[in-house]
C-alpha cells in the first residue's frame, strides 16, 4: 500500500520510548482452548479501533507538557527588514565589477490546527463527515496517526506543512452531524399597514412577471417613482399611479377631462387577464374614501397626478 502521509505533529512513537510494552502494542487476538488444542479468536474491528483510540488519547496526554521539537517550532515569524535584493561588487585594478544576486526568501507553509473527535461509532475531523470504525481504510488512518504520521488527504494539508491536532473524546456518544449554517431569509413576508392587510408581498427575485400583462395602450413604464411623465403628458393628459391589492405598482395615462371610469377600466383589464373575479373599489391613499362616482372627470375628482389604491370589498 502506497503511503500518502507526512509527519505532521509530534511523533507519539518517540514519546513512548521507555514506556511499558503494554502501551505500545495492542492485544489484537484472544485465545481459547484446552490442554492440547487452542483456538485463536480475532477481536472485532470495532474493539481494535477503540483500542487504537485509547492509545492515541494516552499518547496525547503524555506529550501535552513536552517541548515541541519540530524544526522552527516556537519561533516567531521573521519581521526583519534586512536587504534581500541584488547587489554589486565594486571592481579593482585587477577585477571588474560584478552583480551579486540576492537570496530568494524561503516560502514556508502556515501551520494549521485540526480537531479530531472520537465518537462511539467512528471519528471526524473538524466539522467533516464520520469515518466509521468498521471501515478498514479508516482503521489504517488511525494506525498512521498512532505511529506519528498525519494522512495528507484526511487532515487537508500540504506536504511539509505543520499541523497541530487536538484530540476530542466523545466516545460515549454517537456521531452528531454539525448544524448547517442558516442562510439569510429569502421567503415571503407581510408588509404592515399595506393597502390590504394580510396580502403577501413576494420577494422581488421570485416575481411572477404579472407586470407584463399591463395593456400597452394605457400604461407607461413603472421604473420611475414620479407620476409625471413629460414624454406622454400634455395639457389634456395626466399620469396616475395605481397600487394594486397584490402589491404591484403600475401607472396609467388618462385624459384629465375624461371620466374616472378610465382608471377602473385599466384595473379591470389587468385582473381580467389574471382571472381575478373579486369585487374591489378604488380610493385615494388619504383619506381612505371610495371613489364611487365613475362618471365624474379625473380633474373634478382631483385625481390629476394622484396615487390611487385598489382595495377588496
Amino acid at each position: 500500500m502506497s503511503r500518502n502521509t507526512d509527519k505532521k505533529f509530534k511523533t507519539f512513537r518517540d514519546l513512548n520510548r521507555g514506556d511499558d510494552s503494554s502501551d505500545n502494542e495492542d492485544e489484537k487476538n484472544l485465545f481459547t482452548g484446552g490442554e492440547r488444542s487452542g483456538l485463536e479468536v480475532e477481536k472485532p474491528p470495532e474493539d481494535q479501533a477503540r483500542s487504537l483510540v485509547q492509545q492515541l488519547l494516552n499518547q496525547a496526554a503524555r506529550s501535552a507538557n513536552l517541548p515541541d521539537t519540530r524544526p522552527g517550532a516556537g519561533q516567531e515569524p521573521s519581521t526583519s527588514g534586512s536587504f534581500a535584493g541584488s547587489g554589486y561588487r565594486l571592481g579593482t585594478e585587477n577585477a571588474t565589477s560584478e552583480v551579486i544576486p540576492g537570496q530568494q526568501p524561503s516560502q514556508s507553509l502556515e501551520k494549521v490546527t485540526r480537531t479530531c473527535t472520537f465518537w462511539k461509532d467512528g471519528f471526524s475531523i473538524d466539522d467533516g463527515p464520520l469515518y466509521r470504525f468498521d471501515d478498514p481504510k479508516n482503521k489504517s488512518y488511525m494506525e498512521q496517526m498512532r505511529q506519528g504520521n498525519a494522512p495528507l488527504d484526511l487532515f487537508r494539508v500540504m506536504p511539509g506543512q505543520s499541523v497541530d491536532i487536538n484530540l476530542k473524546h466523545n466516545s460515549d456518544q454517537n456521531y452528531k452531524p454539525p448544524k448547517s449554517k442558516q442562510d439569510k431569509f429569502s421567503g415571503e413576508g407581510f408588509r404592515l399597514g399595506s393597502p390590504v392587510p394580510g396580502d403577501v408581498i413576494t420577494d422581488s427575485s421570485r416575481s411572477s412577471g404579472k407586470e407584463k400583462l399591463v395593456p400597452e395602450s394605457s400604461s407607461s413604464s413603472s421604473s420611475s417613482e414620479s407620476n409625471k411623465d413629460p414624454n406622454v403628458e400634455n395639457e389634456n393628459k395626466t399620469t396616475i399611479q395605481v397600487r394594486l391589492a397584490d402589491g404591484r405598482k403600475l401607472k396609467v395615462v388618462v385624459d384629465k377631462h375624461g371620466p374616472v371610469q378610465q382608471v377602473y377600466d385599466f384595473v379591470d383589464a389587468i385582473f381580467l387577464a389574471d382571472g381575478e373575479t373579486r369585487s374591489y373599489f378604488l380610493s385615494l391613499s388619504y383619506p381612505v374614501k371610495p371613489i364611487n362616482d365613475k362618471v365624474q372627470t379625473i380633474s373634478d375628482a382631483k385625481l390629476v397626478h394622484s396615487v390611487v389604491i385598489q382595495r377588496w370589498k
